[in-house]
């Protein structure tokens, strides 16, 4: 999994139409690409022309073809219109195989109170 962290600093009073171009615009289209996992828009809660756009896609090759496709070059005009500037921060997830339920088990202070309701 890859996640693309997007700083934007947008035009001043854009917030509102950055969010409307995101969700009618930006949002219905990278979720049709392959391998899109999941994108979000995040507020800044201390500064008004502050945002972070979060994309996340299976691999970086699938988010490579998405940026290279015609649809793309059609949205993210239409996003760009908001803001000033934007820089990109690029992650790699770190992930191993976990098994949520026994790690729960074995570490929560409520195991034994939830679990007693199961069994009564």
């Amino acid at each position: 999994m890859i996640s693309l962290h997007v700083d934007l600093l947008l035009k001043p009073g854009a917030g509102l139409a950055l969010e409307k171009t995101f969700h009618e615009v930006f949002l219905p289209a990278i979720s049709l690409q392959p391998g899109f996992s999941r994108v979000a828009l995040l507020a800044s809660r201390s500064e008004a022309d502050r945002f972070r756009l979060v994309i996340e896609f299976e691999s970086e090759e699938l988010r490579l073809k998405w940026v290279a496709s015609d649809l793309h070059q059609r949205v993210w005009p239409k996003m760009e219109t908001h803001f000033i500037n934007y820089t990109l921060k690029g992650f790699t997830g770190v992930e191993r195989p976990l098994d949520h339920a026994a790690l729960w088990r074995s570490t929560s202070p409520l195991q034994p109170a939830i679990m007693g309701w199961f069994r009564d």
